[in-house]
């Protein structure tokens, strides 16, 4: 019981993992991080990656697609994982006759302005669902915001209706190879309180810290002043308070809020100061969203 629980016969369980030294996940992780564990769960083998990046773009060996994992793309990966034959069609045939259009690969290699943008939005508000049965990225904002979504769900080269409920507007996007490849990138379930910002490319960063701020930042004017301010975790309003101190010379701090343990803020209350903030985030911007993007207009005009 203890080998098959912990992979040693040893009283206790181990507290390093076997494969790479790391703390191990829990109790009953064989003896394995939880990284090296997830492996081994689906493939048997520590060694081997959820996402072969070393072979990526690779056909598939069944039926041509990009491989994903163990040489078979995300569908044929789906039928191996389950009957242990990727021939094998899943029962009603689902994913053997997808309906919608859509770029699973869309993340693998953030290169592009338009990536590295819709990166920071999904850091600020997109919803990632992973467990046993759904993978999906999921992206909901209010009304007013409905042609943000549908830029959203374009750049994804997905052709799936919105939806429309409640005063909100979403997509749900369903893809395996998609959540794991933000995953990598730092974003997954249950994200908002300890997501971390991602470290690209210098030319790419403004692109990024704009995605993230027409998520979670602000754009006001209170008593004859612009401000802007960023709301969100930790990691990432230290670092985009970091970042705009350089451009602005402001000395202004991230501030923990009172009564959100978990969340924090930083405000930039100076008009003076606000104008090469809202130029380095929105002056020819090739995306944004717009109503912030107009704002930010009246602030270089102002």
């Amino acid at each position: 019981m203890r080998y098959r629980r912990n992979g040693v016969p040893d009283k206790r369980a181990p507290k390093t993992c076997s494969y790479c030294g790391e703390p191990v996940g829990r109790k009953g992780a064989k003896g394995y991080c939880g990284k090296h564990y997830a492996r081994f769960a689906r493939h048997g083998d520590p060694s081997i990656s959820l996402i072969d990046r070393e072979n990526a773009g690779a056909p598939c060996t069944e039926c041509g697609e990009p491989a994903v994992a163990r040489g078979l793309c995300s569908k044929c990966w789906q039928r191996w994982n389950k009957h242990g034959d990727p021939s094998i069609v899943l029962p009603g045939g689902r994913e053997g006759s997808r309906k919608y259009t859509l770029n699973h690969a869309y993340f693998e290699d953030i290169t592009t302005p338009e990536q590295a943008y819709w990166l920071g939005f999904l850091t600020a508000d997109g919803g990632v669902i992973k467990n046993a049965k759904t993978y999906a990225l999921r992206l909901e904002l209010a009304e007013v915001d409905a042609e943000q979504v549908q830029m959203f769900a374009d750049a994804m080269g997905s052709n799936k209706p919105l939806w429309n409920r409640r005063g909100c507007v979403g997509v749900s996007l369903d893809s395996w190879r998609l959540v794991e490849s933000l995953g990598y990138l730092g974003i997954g379930p249950r994200k908002s309180a300890t997501v971390e910002p991602w470290n690209g490319p210098e030319h790419l960063m403004p692109h990024y810290w704009r995605g993230l701020f027409d998520g979670d930042g602000c754009i006001c004017r209170s008593c004859g002043r612009w401000q802007m301010s960023i709301v969100g975790s930790e990691a990432c309003v230290h670092e985009f308070a970091t970042w705009a101190r350089g451009i602005t010379g402001s000395r202004a701090k991230a501030i923990r809020i009172k009564h959100a343990a978990a969340c924090w803020q930083w405000v930039l209350g100076s008009s003076r100061m606000a104008v090469p903030l809202a130029r380095e985030l929105y002056a020819n911007a090739p995306v944004a969203l717009k109503r912030k993007q107009l704002l930010a207009g009246e602030i270089l005009g102002g």
